[in-house]
């Protein structure tokens, strides 16, 4: 009996030992992330309803490259930060307020982004004072899909 004992605690230690992978069928999220550079001359003037007098970056296909399937808009989790200008690397997610001083004058601008399927746009409104242009010359954004 104790020889029998000892052979099932044996084999049972033994077995233990062995990793077996019970999980088969388990799904790992897949991550894309899309860095997008906008210079000044690249934001376009547009005026409606939603967003009123304001710039927009239709960010183009070939940056997109089919990354923002239909299954990843419906399903997937879309989020898109702004790189601080501080040389750190920070991000700061979108929607994002940014504050400069010309001249004395404090001003504003506030940037968005917009999803659907095969199109991200960036939008950036300034306060509401007049301003001509985008202040900055060059706005840089990372996306990142999580589905």
């Amino acid at each position: 009996m104790k020889k029998l004992i000892f052979i099932a605690v044996a084999v049972l230690m033994l077995s233990s030992c062995v990793r077996d992978n019970f999980i088969t069928n388990y799904v790992e999220p897949l991550v894309e992330t899309i860095p997008v550079t906008v210079l000044r001359h690249q934001w376009q003037q547009g005026n409606n309803e939603t967003h009123g007098v304001h710039y927009f970056f239709d960010v183009p296909n070939n940056i997109i490259n089919g990354r923002l399937t239909n299954e990843v808009f419906r399903y997937g989790i879309m989020q898109a930060f702004a790189l601080n200008r501080d040389g750190l690397g920070r991000k700061s997610p979108l929607p994002f307020s940014d504050f400069f001083v010309e001249n004395g004058v404090r001003w504003e601008e506030h940037i968005t982004v917009e999803f659907a399927p095969q199109r991200i746009i960036f939008i950036l409104k300034n306060d509401d004072q007049v301003f001509e242009q985008p202040f900055f010359d060059e706005y840089r954004f990372v996306v990142r899909f999580l589905w």
